[in-house]
């Protein structure tokens, strides 16, 4: 949605002059923004041992996946959205990373 905003500067420019002015503003705007994706994510979390934060860290880093949230008590929570497209393909990763050792839990949807 564009929304062009036009203060009368006292020059009248007639229906064709608006429509080229209102026009070159939205296309101005738009070459300037250019295209923005969202995706629907999923936030996935699991619970890992002090001692295998560096290694869960880095495999995230590795393939672009970015920890939303950390949470520290006797273990280690961490959260990260995943594509809906690509859960089941996290979870098998996840699964590979951790020799099994890792249970993760799904919540909330968000579109980032």
């Amino acid at each position: 949605m564009v929304l062009v905003t036009r203060y009368f500067g006292g020059t009248k420019l007639g229906a064709g002059g608006l429509i080229r002015a209102y026009g070159s503003a939205v296309s101005e705007a738009c070459h300037e923004i250019g295209i923005v994706e969202r995706i629907l994510a999923t936030l996935v979390s699991f619970t890992i041992s002090y001692s295998q934060l560096g290694k869960f860290e880095n495999a995230l880093a590795q393939k672009n996946y970015s920890i939303a949230d950390k949470q520290f008590t006797d273990i280690v929570t961490l959260s990260v959205f995943v594509d809906e497209d690509n859960i089941d393909s996290f979870l098998a990763w996840m699964t590979e990373v951790s020799n099994g050792q890792v249970h993760c839990t799904l919540g909330e949807k968000k579109i980032l």
